[in-house]
C-alpha cells in the first residue's frame, strides 16, 4: 500500500476516533462518515473502511435510527481497535487443538473479538439463518465460542479476554464449549 493510501486510511481511523471520543454518536457524525466515504470512493472496498461502508449504505441519512447509531458505534470501535493493532501479531489463544467440523443447526454460538469477515451482527444473522442459536455469555449450554481473527497480542487485557478465559476454564472442566477461530466458522457457513 502506498504512503498516500496509508495516510488516507489513517485519516479515516483518526476521524473514527474523534467521533468516538465523547462516547456519543449523533446523526451529523454518521453523515460526516457517509460524506468522507462519498468523497473517497476508492477506499470504500478497502479494509477497514469496507467494514463501515457496507453498513452505511443501508442507512437512510434522513432517518437515522437508534439501532443504526448503535451498530455504527460498534463498528467504529472495531475500526479504531483494528487501526491500533493491525501490525500486532496474534497472541496464542486457547483454541481447540484440532479445529472441529462445525455444526450450525441447533447448536449455540458466542462470538467474541473483532472479525475480519465483518461486524458480529452480520455473522450472527448468518448463524441464525442456518438455525443456529446465539448466546450472550459463556454458559453450560454453549457449544462454540468463536474468536475473531483481528486480535492483538494483548487479548487477555481486552474486554473479550475474560470471555475467552471463562470459556477455556469451562472447557477444561466439562469439555465444552469448543473454542474455534473465525476462519473455522466461516468455512462451515
Amino acid at each position: 500500500m502506498s504512503v498516500c493510501n496509508q495516510n488516507r486510511l489513517d485519516e479515516f481511523i483518526g476521524l473514527s476516533k474523534g467521533i468516538l471520543a465523547d462516547g456519543v454518536l449523533v446523526d451529523s457524525e454518521i453523515k460526516c462518515l457517509m460524506d468522507w466515504i462519498n468523497l473517497n470512493p476508492e477506499y470504500k472496498n478497502i479494509f477497514p473502511v469496507s467494514i463501515l461502508s457496507d453498513e452505511l449504505k443501508k442507512i437512510d441519512r434522513r432517518n437515522i435510527t437508534e439501532k443504526d447509531k448503535n451498530l455504527v458505534f460498534e463498528i467504529l470501535q472495531e475500526i479504531t481497535y483494528i487501526g491500533e493493532s493491525m501490525r500486532n501479531e496474534p497472541a496464542p489463544l486457547p483454541l481447540d487443538e484440532t479445529q472441529p467440523d462445525v455444526k450450525i443447526e441447533n447448536h449455540s454460538f458466542l462470538l467474541t473479538g473483532i472479525f475480519r469477515y465483518g461486524p458480529r451482527v452480520t455473522i450472527e444473522k448468518i448463524i441464525t439463518s442456518k438455525s443456529g442459536n446465539m448466546c450472550n455469555k459463556v454458559t453450560q449450554n454453549l457449544d462454540y465460542l468463536v474468536v475473531g481473527e483481528m486480535i492483538s497480542r494483548d487479548w487477555v487485557r481486552s474486554s473479550y479476554g475474560k470471555t475467552i478465559e471463562a470459556a477455556a476454564e469451562q472447557r477444561n472442566r466439562t469439555g465444552t464449549p469448543k473454542i474455534i477461530s473465525e476462519e473455522t466458522l466461516i468455512k462451515s457457513l
